[in-house]
């Protein structure tokens, strides 16, 4: 995994136990983003409610982010309509903030290619987080 300096300090005493999740739809090879969690209380045990979500990334279609239905292949339309909010930072990259949360949408082709939501220290700019994705 890419060293990831945008990632959140949660807990000052504890150690970090990050996970990341390969997501796939279908056929095993069917690789279509990644997820990472956090988990400072039970990270070796399997069945737990302790994860805590801090990042997605989706690069291929299959799976829907949060209660908006957020997908890779949606039109550009379609995402300013469940995100009003959000901005443009140039003509590919479309970002939105809501305190910690910070979600990035690469636009190709009139359509969402690459989604990238998570929880950063507030003290990161967007372009320290685009610059850290391998668009």
């Amino acid at each position: 995994m890419k060293k990831n300096q945008t990632l959140p300090y949660i807990k000052k005493n504890n150690p970090k136990y990050y996970g990341l999740y390969y997501l796939i739809v279908g056929q095993p090879d069917n690789v279509v983003g990644t997820m990472i969690i956090y988990d400072d209380k039970n990270p070796y045990i399997y069945k737990k409610n302790t994860d805590e979500f801090i990042e997605i990334n989706l690069w291929k279609p299959g799976i829907k982010v949060s209660n908006k239905s957020l997908k890779v292949g949606m039109s550009q339309e379609q995402l300013r309509k469940k995100i009003p909010l959000i901005k443009k930072i140039n003509k590919q990259i479309w970002v939105y903030e809501q305190d910690s949360l910070k979600a990035f949408f690469k636009i190709e082709k009139s359509k969402v290619s690459h989604i990238k939501i998570g929880l950063y220290d507030k003290k990161i700019d967007f372009n320290s987080i685009i610059n850290n994705v391998e668009w």
